[in-house]
């Protein structure tokens, strides 16, 4: 698999860019390693991760919530490094490579942070507020914070139209800034901006096995599941390993 030159061009002059990335092989067996984490963390099998919202209850809901539930076990985040669209996409960046995990018991055996995310229809507390990337890393102190890092977002289940991740076009020309808040979870960072100031943000077209890949200081938020299947997407952060 290779990758056409323009989507490149788009991610360094835009900020961002769309494209489509799975083979259906790897879709499938990426979406096995996701039901295969469910499983191990709140023992409930789900054949149709679309399905996933009327299989768990609240309960078990709020346990997929702690992140290190939704880590990628270290031989199924290998698995996914080694797809041959990652593998593709990894050519444009030389010197680039995964984050690890940074936090909880998991930092104790360096991994690579290959996580997804779970998000039912209609409950809007299941995306977070609008940010940039750059903010958490330079809040919690994050070792490759002075570098440029991109994030690789992954459709596995989406409805196009109706939920996904929304960018603002607006906010790549100049750094944004922000102010720290205090809350029971943490530290957060909340813009210092009006939003009117960056103008609206745009839905990306995404259909499963699709990417959207942007650089950190573009300005995102997951938007409220309208459709009336569960959306799930996993993510990666790609930076340089003398800075992360």
């Amino acid at each position: 698999m290779t990758f056409p030159a323009s989507t490149f061009a788009q991610l360094q002059n835009n900020g961002y860019t769309h494209t489509p990335l799975l083979s259906p092989d790897e879709l499938a067996q990426l979406r096995s390693f996701i039901r295969s984490s469910i499983q191990e963390a709140i023992d409930v099998r789900i054949d149709d991760l679309g399905t996933y919202h009327s299989v768990v209850s609240d309960v078990q809901h709020r346990v997929m919530g702690a992140k290190p539930n939704r880590v990628l076990k270290p031989a199924d985040a290998d698995a996914v490094l080694n797809f041959d669209s990652i593998r593709a996409f990894r050519d444009f960046l030389p010197g680039y490579v995964p984050q690890e995990v940074t936090y909880g018991e998991l930092k104790s055996e360096p991994r690579p942070e290959v996580y997804f995310r779970l998000v039912r229809p209609r409950h809007d507390t299941d995306v977070g507020a609008a940010h940039c990337d750059r903010w958490f890393h330079e809040l919690y102190n994050i070792e490759y914070r002075h570098s440029m890092s991109y994030k690789m977002w992954i459709s596995v289940e989406s409805s196009s139209g109706e939920n996904g991740l929304v960018i603002y076009p607006g906010s790549t020309s100049h750094p944004l800034g922000y102010i720290k808040v205090d809350t029971p979870d943490g530290p957060k960072p909340k813009p210092d901006f009006d939003l009117s100031e960056i103008g609206p943000g745009q839905l990306m077209p995404a259909r499963p096995g699709d990417a959207l890949i942007f650089n950190h200081n573009v300005f995102h938020q997951g938007a409220v599941n309208n459709a009336d299947r569960s959306r799930i997407s996993v993510e990666i952060t790609w930076c340089r390993p003398e800075t992360r």
